[in-house]
């Protein structure tokens, strides 16, 4: 019904209502309700991390109606606020709207934006926000409390019950409140600094003897705030998810896309949110045609068909959906703000390369072939094309160096930086390892769907010969700058950028994509020479982030120690998670975090308990989602797997990675895991595998 309600019981309720709007607006009572119509205001871009001005006059106009009935008694209307009195029940409803619209954005016949239509904003003005309310509040005043409660309800368990996780004793019900088990991990689980690094250190009596209930409640409270803030119907959760202090949030709560919103939605698909995903759909649809004046604005690219033939690739001006283009930099809202909005040394057009692993993600935990084909590709075609034009147009470059680039030519990046730090130049590894996993995420969809041959030649052609996005340096790191050599230092021994940085963007490359991975080796290891120097405290989004790249160099113990760390250091008592202040992509990236220590799917192997912690030595977990579409169960007990339960979404071979050494039944037969691995040959869709001991 998209309203807040509320409920108040006694023997004898006497209360006025009287709202505070942040916003200024003109304000009636009639008939128990108050409805307060206004213009927004905005926050202005933040400046230097503080917290933005709230001083702008935005576009939008909006209404807000509360609506106070009461099961007996008497209300009558007062100055701005309605009065209840002799009550011994009364429900308040709460509507608010705005005359936002995603899809007013017009061109010109010229192909300038339309300005005479104020873009984003409902050609009825305030008049769509009142009646948007309006509705609401009549929808919902036409049931009872209780009918909304339950209806409530059941939409929310449709999408929690899916997944269930748990490492403790079901029938065990936790006594100690929450904020008493958050203070139990701060008063244990803290820093030092070793060799100027910094190092998780606790007593490891105390430590064994944490409340896991924390943990376990952490990553289910995740996937609640997931429901809450992001539906397919609603935007996209911001970097407060919607639970912002004020009208002038820290970084304005916007979409920012150089870590925070992919971190936001990393464990969508996995935990079964394939509807909250979803969000991410509209809201890039809706940002594409600023997108495309950005790209024309900015890079000189506009849509075109392409082809490459005989080493050659050739453009002509399209107008057809399937040529268009777009791209975005660092700090997006909802209003076409593309283009580089706020500090230009945040700013990457590399991060719209990042934002596609999201939307490959949805398809890959789903398995739907009709999302891919309607919705997800698409959107992924857009970005290919845009970066496809630009780097054959403009970043191709020629060398002698036939050893490494057989063909005397690679294409390079934009000149840009590792976010948020480090010198501007070409080729940042953060931006190639994007670039990369953009065009293998597109070109496997475009095969699966068999479109866009012409299109897949020339996304081979590009990344075929992209200059290499993971190379490992002196100390055997993985370098985040093509002139690095020992760790963080150039040849000259010159510091390159902040050795102990909360941003680690040169190991996109590990999570979340598959560039870096167990079949890797030289590579994996790489990855833990660059998190012993990185240190372990930071932010606590950042914490989050290295929770999951320790998860995937399968250390479990070290991950678990990160996350351990982030609740203790980096978390409030009521679970929000710090940067400071609040942002919720700490939240959400643990949550990524606990999946990965139980599952991991990125290689096509479902492994299984890859990087248990010790710690974890039983529990379980049902309902998340691998790589294939298949829905994973697990329990376990002594650290070991006790019962495996397996439903793939297509027909095909599964293969389990499992690297325990206790026996495994399928079918009451004793199975052989060969190399750790084992093949269910022509699994069927919605069939149950279960492996037991």
């Amino acid at each position: 019904k998209e309203v807040l309600v509320f409920r108040y019981t006694g023997d004898d309720l006497n209360f006025g209502v009287k709202p505070v709007s942040m916003h200024p607006g003109n304000v009636t009572v009639n008939n128990g309700e108050i409805k307060i119509v206004g213009k927004l205001k905005d926050s202005e871009p933040y400046s230097s991390g503080g917290n933005a001005a709230w001083n702008q006059e935005s576009d939008l106009e909006y209404c807000t109606i509360i609506k106070v009935i009461a099961d007996d008694g008497t209300v009558t209307g007062g100055y701005n606020s309605v009065n209840v009195s002799d009550s011994t029940g009364v429900t308040i409803l709460v509507a608010v709207a705005t005359d936002y619209d995603p899809t007013q954005f017009e061109f010109n016949a010229d192909g300038t934006v339309n300005m005479s239509k104020t873009p984003y904003k409902n050609t009825q003005g305030v008049k769509a926000a009142v009646e948007k309310a309006e509705k609401r509040i009549q929808g919902a005043s036409e049931l009872t409390y209780e009918e909304l409660k339950n209806e409530h309800i059941k939409d929310y368990k449709e999408q929690f019950d899916k997944v269930q996780f748990s490492l403790t004793d079901n029938n065990e019900i936790c006594s100690v409140p929450t904020n008493e088990l958050q203070l139990s991990y701060k008063n244990t689980v803290t820093t030092k600094s070793v060799d100027n690094k910094t190092v998780v250190s606790y007593d490891e009596s105390a430590y064994a003897n944490l409340n896991k209930h924390l943990e376990e409640l952490h990553y289910n409270n995740a996937r609640y705030l997931m429901i809450s803030s992001s539906r397919s119907t609603t935007m996209p959760s911001t970097l407060q998810g919607k639970w912002c202090q004020s009208t002038a949030e820290i970084w304005g709560s916007c979409y920012c896309i150089n870590i925070n919103m992919e971190m936001n939605y990393w464990f969508a698909g996995s935990a079964n949110l394939l509807d909250s995903g979803k969000s991410l759909i509209g809201w890039f649809n809706s940002q594409i045609p600023a997108g495309r004046i950005t790209a024309k604005n900015m890079y000189k690219v506009t849509p075109k068909s392409y082809t490459f033939e005989n080493g050659k690739m050739t453009f002509a001006d399209s107008t057809d959906d399937k040529d268009d283009v777009f791209i975005m930099h660092t700090k997006q809202a909802i209003m076409g703000t593309t283009d580089m909005t706020g500090s230009t040394n945040i700013q990457s057009a590399g991060n719209t390369a990042w934002l596609m692993y999201n939307l490959w993600d949805l398809y890959q935990t789903s398995g739907d072939k009709q999302l891919l084909a309607d919705e997800l590709y698409p959107i992924m075609r857009k970005a290919a094309n845009f970066y496809t034009q630009y780097l054959y147009q403009n970043q191709r470059r020629t060398t002698t160096d036939t050893e490494k680039y057989p063909n005397g030519y690679y294409y390079t990046t934009w000149e840009g930086r590792s976010p948020e730090q480090g010198p501007t130049e070409e080729g940042i590894k953060y931006d190639l390892q994007l670039v990369a996993g953009m065009y293998d995420y597109t070109i496997k969809a475009a095969e699966i769907l068999g479109v866009d041959t012409d299109k897949v030649s020339a996304w081979k052609e590009i990344r075929n010969h992209l200059e290499t996005p993971v190379e490992i340096g002196g100390d055997g790191q993985i370098k985040e700058w093509k002139e690095e050599t020992s760790y963080n230092t150039d040849a000259n021994g010159k510091t390159l950028g902040d050795p102990v940085h909360r941003h680690i963007s040169h190991l996109v490359g590990l999570y979340p994509g598959t560039l870096i991975n167990r079949d890797t080796p030289e590579l994996l290891n790489g990855a833990k020479v660059v998190l012993e120097n990185r240190g372990d405290d930071s932010t606590g989004w950042s914490c989050s982030n290295k929770f999951l790249l320790w998860a995937r160099c399968l250390d479990g113990d070290k991950a678990l120690e990160l996350f351990r760390y982030q609740l203790a250091q980096k978390t409030y008592a009521n679970l929000f998670d710090t940067h400071a202040p609040f942002q919720i992509d700490g939240n959400f990236g643990s949550a990524a975090g606990v999946m990965e220590l139980l599952m991991q799917s990125q290689t096509g192997t479902v492994y299984i308990l890859p990087a248990l912690p010790t710690e974890w030595n039983s529990g379980e977990i049902s309902g998340i989602k691998a790589k294939s579409g298949a829905e994973v169960s697990i329990k376990w007990s002594d650290n070991k797997a006790t019962e495996i339960k397996i439903t793939p979404t297509v027909d095909g071979n599964i293969t389990i990675g499992y690297e325990k050494d206790n026996i495994l039944k399928l079918k009451g037969e004793n199975i052989k895991f060969v190399d750790d691995k084992y093949t269910i040959e022509n699994a069927s869709a919605g069939e149950i595998y279960i492996f037991t001991e």
